[in-house]
């Protein structure tokens, strides 16, 4: 009896956090079903994938039925309600999170991307892996109980899964480094720099994939431009920058293609076209600046580390020559 009060007390306290989740979940859902302005079940971007697994790194699995508990209010407060779809859906969409969770803690993942292996790991325990999972589930569910094609198999599962994957390297990554790259971003020697970084990066992007008189100004292959500008904030302000950086110019790359604007519209002229190389772009993106960061945090914990030894190194050698010597040196 003592034990079933103790876990009422303490799922009572949990359920606020629990439903600050679930509504987290939804209003993402819906936001994103409403700016790609898809009716598909397969959406080119899923950024709820990446919420999801960055709330189970950030917050632990004791809130997974706050990711069960949002799916299910993005369905029910759809058009068209099937229960048992709507089941499968708020189980694969919980799974996943928990998948990844589990596979980065056996590996010893650590949120603040500032090592190779912790980006590595979240890409292919965080990201690959789980989303494989759930296109398998997710799709295999829609060709046994819908009219969905067993021939539309394969690249409803490929759409499926580089959009969860996509979500996680983008939303995950941003989620779990934010808390130290404020602190990185107050520490900055010149906050300026900053606000011009984010100037710069939001109107060459904007150019770039949404205005629409570029492709008659520049029908030119520039979708690469905004690179030198994220490889900066890699560079300087470490995986949260990276992160920053690569979000704001998928959200602009992903408004430009459901507006019918940009390099990747004009070259297919269909939506769940263009987004295929635009999810490749926005990966490219994310894997590149994300692993230069880690790379330039690795180096910079080397060099602490070496300084660190080089001081204790000399306190030692001063503690043990007589104290003429030691005062001389």
């Amino acid at each position: 009896m003592a034990n079933v009060l103790a876990s009422f007390k303490l799922w009572w306290r949990r359920w606020p956090s629990v439903l600050a989740v679930a509504i987290g979940y939804a209003i993402i859902a819906k936001l994103s079903f409403h700016v790609v302005g898809s009716g598909e079940a397969v959406l080119p971007i899923w950024p709820p994938a990446g919420y999801s697994q960055g709330i189970m790194l950030m917050l632990g699995s004791a809130l997974a039925p706050g990711i069960t508990l949002g799916s299910l209010m993005v369905t029910l407060t759809s058009p068209e309600q099937v229960w048992h779809r709507d089941m499968v859906g708020a189980i694969n969409n919980t799974l996943q999170p928990l998948l990844g969770l589990w596979l980065l803690r056996r590996v010893g993942f650590i949120n603040s991307l500032q090592r190779i292996k912790d980006v590595g790991a979240l890409i292919g325990f965080g990201a690959v892996v789980p989303a494989t999972l759930s296109a398998t589930i997710g799709v295999t569910y829609f060709c046994l109980m819908t009219p969905m094609r067993w021939t539309d198999y394969v690249p409803s599962w490929f759409s499926w899964w580089i959009g969860n994957v996509t979500g996680v390297v983008v939303i995950t990554a941003l989620m779990i480094t934010w808390r130290q790259g404020v602190k990185r971003f107050r520490s900055f020697y010149s906050p300026p720099l900053i606000v011009l970084w984010l100037l710069i990066l939001v109107a060459v992007s904007w150019y770039l994939f949404c205005d629409p008189r570029r492709m008659a100004q520049a029908p030119y292959p520039l979708e690469y431009l905004p690179f030198p500008i994220l490889l900066w904030a890699a560079l300087r302000l470490g995986p949260f920058g990276a992160a920053l950086g690569t979000a704001l110019v998928t959200v602009i790359t992903t408004w430009g293609v459901s507006q019918g604007q940009g390099p990747f519209w004009t070259s297919f002229d269909d939506p769940l076209k263009a987004v295929q190389p635009l999810q490749a772009f926005i990966c490219v993106l994310a894997f590149t600046t994300l692993i230069l960061a880690s790379v330039v945090a690795e180096r910079e914990q080397a060099r602490q580390a070496l300084q660190e030894e080089k001081e204790k190194s000399e306190q030692l050698l001063l503690n043990i020559l007589p104290l003429p010597t030691a005062t001389r040196v």
